[in-house]
């Protein structure tokens, strides 16, 4: 079977995701991968031939995402973003794929519009669009990225949507699956060492990094760009190699509400303490169903006293966490599944 696979550049969530896929299905088809900005720096580190793409950036400012600074970040980008549009037709016309997978790309999800081939959306954006959403005091946030997500994919024959909580779908072709891990997290071997570990989408949010220095909270620091220490934070580069063990053996995670990492932090049975940022609907609504099945807290804005009281809960969040478990392989059936059935009705179009 032949497959494009298409990867949204902003964070290193959608890499990670589509890695899990990839390694799956990639000795099985004929796979050709594009992805944007920090996820092709990552994928290009484990596999050959993966082409680069322009993608749609997120600004952000104190950690809140920025309309403007969006807004004219992507104008800035645009250019680009239709030269890769361009470049993925063509490869769609030379390649003759029988099926794009895409997690969250605009230029795959509008490639697949304009040369009519069969998409697949594996991402846990659609949760927003494809289930019930019931809150209402994130209602112009949510209502904002119902559009965005609809702009960004105009149209797709399946949706594969994953999650950890179970809201109930409105849609008949979206299907909940539960998350997707890399191999190098299902083979960590988790401990409960002496310290913090800390994420962050948006390298803005300066605050919590002062009040966790204050309170000296002893904390490794990823999603900075830098090594160094700085009182009790040891900073560290997002692609090396002691990630994973460094995520594994803490005894909490500070984050901002990212998919991906909340869901290796429950596979690690990891409390989690969320700041989402602000504006940022899908990070919102992790946050908010994080603490509402008693994994974690979140607030909108870090001070010392939402910090300390998490820290003096951490064992009623690893008692919740003891007792939920997931059927990890799940998703790859229902992925071979839906890769069949695909390939089912290209070729009785072709007939």
């Amino acid at each position: 079977m032949k497959i494009i696979y298409t990867i949204c550049g902003e964070g290193i969530g959608h890499a990670a995701r589509s890695k899990a896929v990839l390694d799956h299905i990639f000795a099985d088809h004929e796979i050709q991968i594009l992805a944007g900005h920090r996820a092709y720096e990552y994928l290009k580190r484990h596999y050959a031939h993966v082409q680069r793409i322009a993608s749609f950036r997120i600004a952000y400012w104190r950690n809140r995402v920025t309309s403007i600074g969006t807004f004219f970040l992507n104008l800035y980008f645009f250019p680009q973003i239709i030269f890769s549009l361009v470049r993925t037709i063509l490869l769609i016309k030379k390649f003759k794929p029988d099926i794009i997978i895409d997690d969250f790309s605009w230029v795959g999800g509008y490639a697949a519009l304009f040369t009519k081939t069969h998409m697949v959306t594996i991402d846990n954006q659609h949760i927003i669009t494809n289930t019930q959403q019931e809150e209402k005091k994130f209602l112009l946030d949510r209502l904002k990225s119902r559009i965005v997500i609809k702009w960004f994919v105009p149209r797709a024959d399946k949706h594969l949507i994953t999650t950890f909580f179970n809201p109930k779908i409105i849609k008949n072709n979206a299907i909940l699956i539960p998350p997707l891990l890399r191999n190098e997290i299902l083979d960590l071997h988790p401990r409960k060492g002496g310290y913090v570990f800390l994420y962050q989408t948006s390298k803005t949010n300066k605050k919590l990094l002062q009040i966790l220095k204050s309170l000296n909270v002893p904390c490794i620091v990823y999603g900075f760009d830098k090594s160094e220490t700085d009182g009790s934070l040891i900073f560290k580069r997002s692609f090396q190699q002691s990630f994973y063990e460094d995520l594994a053996n803490s005894k909490a995670i500070v984050l901002n509400g990212g998919f991906t990492l909340i869901t290796e932090a429950l596979y690690l049975k990891k409390p989690i303490l969320a700041f989402p940022v602000s504006h940022q609907y899908e990070q919102i609504l992790n946050a908010m169903e994080l603490k509402k099945l008693g994994y974690g807290e979140y607030y909108l804005k870090p001070s010392a006293e939402v910090i300390k009281t998490f820290m003096s809960k951490l064992s009623i969040y690893e008692e919740n966490l003891h007792r939920l478990t997931f059927d990890y392989q799940k998703p790859f059936r229902v992925i071979d599944a839906a890769l069949k059935d695909t390939l089912k009705e290209t070729k009785h179009e072709q007939t």
